[in-house]
């Protein structure tokens, strides 16, 4: 049967008995998918890329046409990105398990650079195998590309693809620490430059690769917006939006749980870098009698950060002015509270000479209180509830008659409406001051609806409990 023939007879028996390149062929025939075939067309083996790509596309299409061939140039497109971050395998994740045989590169763990890399893969190929075969395992060839298979295709996205993506994505950012601890090694650095010259690799370095598998999952809602620009139909694109709602749903998920698990990291390390002063240490002016200085000698607040709901928003240097002196202090705003610190000039010294100097926040490079050169940050005064804080922005007319630049005071209010502190900072320059009273003034809004919202569940409980109690 030529297939190219326009009076080619099609029958359900032809399409249920054909192979997969004959079902493509009837597909594009029925489809009008061209006006024009090249000759080369008739002695195509079983290749659905080499196919499409020979094809010559005629200017008049359908819509639905166009739809269903987005799919399959698309979802070809996915099978050669996920061959991309499969070269990990064959290109660097076996030639480690070999060296290490040998006896080489011991101190290297697979796992931690590339995690589920591999499982990655297979999950990859097999949702790209089955977009194929259900789109071309239909009923009928009347049913081909149609948005019912499409979204069948994508049912099980969240359930199948997303939870293995999650898995990678929260590995993600520890990869890139260890892979910047294992570059100290010149073992290993041989070892990448050796792998990089891989033809596979398509003079992509390491990180880049690293990176790939979250590039390809941001690519599965693009594809389907794609198609969705291309169905006229009222009802197939009320499906497919709901679908491409899914899909943007398990990856906001994914997105969601890796920024919480990157929160809640930079706290347990701040945890352990900010050191909370004792009670005659803050305030010189005290008298603590000696019997009593054992039990104030540490601040019962010292584990107070790292906490599961508590969220850092901003964190930078700014210059504190008082009347004798100028302070250089660094400020970590949470969601539920402003923290003021000193920074330890020889550690900050320290870090910013063992890391890029460009970089102004010594906070992301890990150290410990334990070093010789003492704590990073050391408290220097309680923290201040955002709820009981004021943000007051100077203006340049009023900074000028005051001698400050890029200056904001914040005043610290008691629950008893009592002014128990002022500061005047100063920032580096004027983008830095207007993005410190913004956060802080969002941070402030946010936090009051939190607890406006919670005295409203209060006292509702309160209410409820009153009525049960009350006599009828």
């Amino acid at each position: 049967m030529n297939l190219c023939h326009p009076k080619s007879h099609l029958t359900k028996r032809n399409w249920l008995g054909s192979s997969f390149e004959t079902r493509v062929k009837i597909a594009i025939r029925t489809r009008r998918l061209c006006r024009f075939y090249s000759p080369a067309c008739s002695g195509l083996k079983t290749n659905m890329c080499s196919l499409l790509i020979k094809i010559s596309i005629g200017r008049k299409q359908c819509a639905a046409c166009i739809r269903w061939q987005t799919l399959l140039l698309s979802a070809i497109w996915r099978q050669r990105d996920m061959k991309l971050f499969g070269n990990y395998s064959p290109v660097f994740l076996e030639p480690v398990k070999v060296i290490q045989c040998e006896g080489y590169l011991l101190s290297i763990d697979p796992y931690k650079l590339f995690a589920n890399i591999e499982e990655l893969c297979l999950i990859s190929s097999a949702f790209s195998s089955e977009i194929f075969n259900i789109m071309f395992k239909a009923p009928s060839w009347f049913e081909f590309g149609c948005t019912g298979r499409i979204v069948a295709a994508f049912k099980k996205f969240q359930s199948n693809i997303c939870p293995a993506y999650q898995r990678y994505c929260l590995n993600y950012s520890n990869a890139l620490t260890y892979l910047d601890k294992l570059r100290k090694y010149e073992e290993f650095i041989e070892y990448v430059k050796w792998c990089e010259m891989d033809v596979r690799c398509k003079r992509l370095q390491l990180s880049d690769l690293l990176v790939a598998p979250m590039q390809h999952l941001t690519k599965y809602p693009l594809l389907l917006k794609s198609i969705l620009k291309r169905t006229p139909c009222h009802e197939d694109a009320k499906c497919l939006q709901e679908t491409i709602k899914q899909v943007e749903q398990g990856i906001r998920d994914i997105e969601g749980k890796v920024k919480w698990l990157t929160n809640f990291e930079r706290l347990q390390e701040l945890q352990e870098q900010i050191y909370w002063p004792p009670i005659w240490d803050i305030d010189q002016r005290i008298f603590v009698p000696e019997f009593f200085k054992g039990m104030l000698s540490s601040q019962p607040c010292e584990r107070l950060l790292a906490s599961p709901l508590r969220h850092l928003r901003h964190e930078g240097c700014v210059t504190s002015i008082e009347t004798t002196r100028v302070l250089d202090m660094y400020m970590f705003l949470f969601d539920d509270m402003l923290l003021l610190t000193k920074t330890n000039r020889r550690w900050l010294k320290k870090r910013t000479t063992a890391s890029d100097p460009n970089q102004s926040s010594p906070s992301h490079h890990g150290g410990s209180r334990r070093g010789k050169e003492g704590p990073p940050f050391t408290v220097f005064k309680q923290p201040i509830p955002l709820d009981r804080l004021q943000v007051h922005n100077i203006d340049k007319k009023d900074a000028i008659g005051c001698g400050l630049k890029h200056a904001f005071v914040l005043v610290h209010i008691s629950r008893f409406q009592q002014i128990s502190s002022v500061y005047t900072f100063q920032a580096q320059d004027d983008h830095a001051k207007a993005n410190w009273v913004s956060q802080l003034r969002l941070a402030k809004e946010e936090w009051e609806r939190v607890l406006d919202k919670r005295n409203r569940a209060d006292s509702r409980t309160t209410l409820d409990v009153g009525s049960i109690m009350s006599p009828t």
